[in-house]
């Protein structure tokens, strides 16, 4: 019982805050943490006595907003403080950069709300290791304020402008084992994550990961999140900067297509092709001008030459149209 999470968990859990062990790579020890309770830390506390960080589940469960400064610029830190009110307790982090603590007033989790500032609000659903929380890098400790500020937090000021990030779709609480997720999470990291460093970007994936009815393994997202990561710092991100790629294999299966499959096909790469699931409904071919036998024999022949499969036929009513999934993309 010498570890730092056994010592401090009493002394959190005294601020209503439920903390829970966490890992040398800043993962946390446990599966379902975002659900942890106050009695289930107690108990955590037992079980890894001897683990020497700690974190928190940020928002309404907490009730601490974390405002994160991704950078060692110290004038970063200084003009998101003017910008959004002095904080009761700012956070040096192990790798020397800034949280600052407010009380939650409702705010949500994004990344990077404003594009030119690395900055992140950990707002609900966020995470956030606590102080005095030992890595092999450093440790986290208070700069400015006192642990028992933690009752006086003070909420912050001049989010009403930022945009909201994107919340995890729907569909992730449902998929599993043989449903794409490895494609499904690499896209979320590619749309979620741009500009981001290495760190929030794993953090990123790991929150997402933790949505899939059968989460993958820690090494498999690791994986996903270093490759999202080195696309988007190449400029590769095409979800967000969107190309149309075409590579070889692709290519030679539509030469010998129409020119409406072609067609059909470049559209469908530049509004889905990042999508493991799309709608092939047949209000798609008055937006191309086309009839609709004209557009189904397209889709048909996408089809026939293994470009796309159907996933489920649809047809139950106006709101269950035809759901494809790309053939050659291993979707």
């Amino acid at each position: 019982m010498s570890g730092v999470f056994s010592r401090w968990q009493p002394r959190y859990a005294e601020h209503g805050i439920a903390t829970f062990p966490v890992g040398e790579a800043k993962k946390p020890s446990i599966r379902g943490w975002q659900k942890v309770g106050l009695k289930g830390s107690a108990e955590l506390a037992n079980k890894f006595g001897d683990t020497n960080a700690l974190g928190y589940v940020t928002g309404r469960r907490s009730n601490i907003t974390v405002l994160d400064i991704d950078s060692t610029d110290e004038r970063i830190a200084e003009d998101a403080i003017r910008r959004h009110g002095q904080p009761a307790i700012v956070t040096r982090t192990a790798s020397g950069k800034c949280h600052l603590l407010y009380r939650y007033n409702g705010e949500r989790r994004r990344i990077r709300p404003w594009p030119e500032l690395p900055i992140d609000v950990l707002g609900d659903n966020g995470y956030a290791l606590a102080t005095p929380s030992k890595l092999a890098t450093g440790s986290y400790e208070i700069i400015h304020g006192h642990f028992d500020d933690l009752a006086s937090l003070k909420a912050m000021v001049g989010l009403e402008a930022t945009p909201a990030i994107t919340p995890v779709p729907a569909r992730f609480s449902g998929m599993r084992q043989g449903d794409g997720r490895n494609r499904a999470l690499w896209e979320r990291c590619m749309r979620t994550g741009a500009g981001c460093s290495f760190d929030r970007m794993m953090e990123i994936a790991r929150e997402a990961n933790q949505q899939f009815k059968e989460p993958l393994m820690d090494a498999e997202v690791i994986k996903i999140a270093k490759s999202a990561w080195e696309h988007d710092a190449m400029g590769l991100n095409f979800f967000l900067r969107p190309r149309i790629m075409l590579d070889h294999d692709i290519f030679d299966q539509l030469a010998a297509l129409s020119p409406d499959a072609i067609l059909l096909w470049v559209r469908l790469e530049r509004y889905h092709g990042g999508n493991d699931r799309f709608a092939l409904a047949k209000p798609m071919a008055a937006s191309m001008g086309w009839s609709i036998p004209r557009w189904k024999a397209a889709r048909s022949a996408l089809a026939q030459a293994g470009v796309i499969k159907c996933f489920h036929p649809g047809g139950r009513g106006p709101n269950d149209p035809p759901i494809y999934r790309w053939a050659l993309k291993g979707a």
